[in-house]
């Protein structure tokens, strides 16, 4: 009794075998195409020359519905199934990366070549000697020299605002005074400026405080390096900006040569920062670019 009652579903289940695999043999010659990979009989379900939603997945065609229907139930397009995204607007891991090798650099020269900065960050206890660097900020006047104060310092704070640049898509995108967008981006880099700037006076380990111990003696550490390096670096760069746009690109465009002279010569403190991000020391950017 027992036999003759799965006598019927194992015959069900052997001629839908039989049916399929009669209708595999019946394509074989033909190619392999992802719309003749649907099952016989099924297919008359869908519309006609509709293959299998799962299989629809790979067409490029616009979106067909189960029945049909272009709005019902439509399949997506995309095979991955993730909508694609923008790229962010600031990189961060190449911007964090870049100002720490830029940081470690300049350090590492002034601890080379500049005298008694070294032999003044090995004396007394480090830590010590840091904070007591960083209590005595105050007034305007350090007494450095006039070159020191109003171009190396205004060109560092322009070389922070490049070092930004190359890490956000609307600074690279955009040219001096074309729309709000470039000033938007100068004020991006303008604000990362003063975060570099005053890391570099202040900051713990790599800065003018750490290595140096520039402060200890009080008058030394002054506001005028922190206010003035970035907001006249910030000038500075939109100079460079200038240059490139109105003077680099038109001579590039004629004569490459010159075009590479003159991006060394008029944007240096762009070419400094194109090193850290691994470019071509003379390149802008693609917003500059004339057509």
């Amino acid at each position: 009794m027992t036999m003759h009652c799965r006598r019927p579903l194992y015959s069900l289940v052997l001629d839908v075998f039989l049916v399929l695999l009669a209708g595999t043999v019946a394509h074989a010659g033909e190619p392999k195409t992802l719309d003749a990979m649907t099952l016989p009989g099924v297919r008359d379900l869908f519309a006609p020359e509709t293959p299998l939603p799962i299989l629809a997945a790979a067409d490029t065609s616009p979106p067909v519905g189960l029945f049909g229907s272009a709005g019902s139930l439509a399949m997506s397009t995309d095979v991955t199934g993730v909508t694609p995204k923008h790229a962010p607007s600031i990189a961060w891991r190449p911007l964090f990366v870049q100002t720490v090798a830029s940081l470690i650099v300049d350090h590492a020269f002034r601890a080379t070549f500049e005298d008694g900065t070294w032999a003044e960050t090995k004396r007394g206890i480090f830590w010590d000697d840091y904070v007591g660097s960083v209590k005595t900020l105050c007034c305007w006047d350090d007494g450095d020299r006039w070159t020191t104060n109003w171009l190396f310092h205004p060109m560092l704070g322009s070389f922070a605002a490049f070092v930004f640049a190359n890490n956000h898509e609307d600074s690279k995108h955009s040219r001096p005074g074309s729309s709000s967008v470039y000033w938007s981006a100068k004020a991006k880099q303008l604000a990362y400026s003063s975060v570099y700037s005053t890391y570099f006076e202040l900051g713990p380990v790599l800065s003018e405080s750490a290595i140096g111990n520039v402060g200890l003696t009080p008058g030394q550490q002054t506001w005028h390096d922190i206010v003035l390096t970035p907001l006249f670096g910030t000038g500075f760069s939109i100079a460079e900006d200038l240059l490139r746009y109105h003077i680099i690109e038109k001579v590039d465009r004629k004569n490459h040569a010159w075009g590479i002279t003159l991006g060394l010569l008029l944007n240096p403190t762009r070419s400094v920062a194109n090193l850290f991000a691994m470019k071509a020391p003379w390149s802008g950017p693609d917003g500059m670019k004339r057509q």
